[in-house]
């Protein structure tokens, strides 16, 4: 059953032959067969049960990020490196970027502007221990 590759209906009607024009329609039409939510529903639980994700995992992902905050990133004025950030603050960051321009004058570079762009988050691998 193509949809639990990546549970995703639309994409399994792609995969399966149809246009992507009607696949939000045949993904719908597939999802509402009890057949077809009876697997999906037992693999999504089947592999929870091999990630050893439960309930009290998904709350306690779901508080780091609900009670982390810009200010947990910094100590003072000081941005705190990546590794020093207590474990609860880490798991709440879905994704960070760091940027850098370089400002120049009559052809010499002068000076660089850093720019850290944190997004707090669920991100992929966020429920591994």
């Amino acid at each position: 059953m193509s949809t639990l590759i990546d549970f995703n209906a639309s994409a399994a009607a792609v995969r399966a032959g149809f246009s992507p024009r009607t696949t939000p329609e045949i993904g719908y039409e597939n999802l509402r067969k009890p057949h077809i939510m009876k697997k999906i529903v037992a693999r999504r639980d089947e592999l929870a049960r091999e990630a050893r994700v439960g309930q009290e995992r998904v709350l306690a992902a779901e508080c780091c990020i609900a009670f982390s905050g810009i200010r947990k990133l910094f100590d003072g004025e000081t941005l705190v490196p990546l590794e020093n950030l207590p474990e609860k603050v880490a798991r709440a960051i879905a994704s960070f970027e760091i940027k850098e321009l370089d400002l120049y004058a009559d052809g010499e570079r002068v000076e660089t502007i850093t720019t850290y762009k944190y997004k707090f988050g669920i991100r992929a691998g966020h429920w591994s221990a």
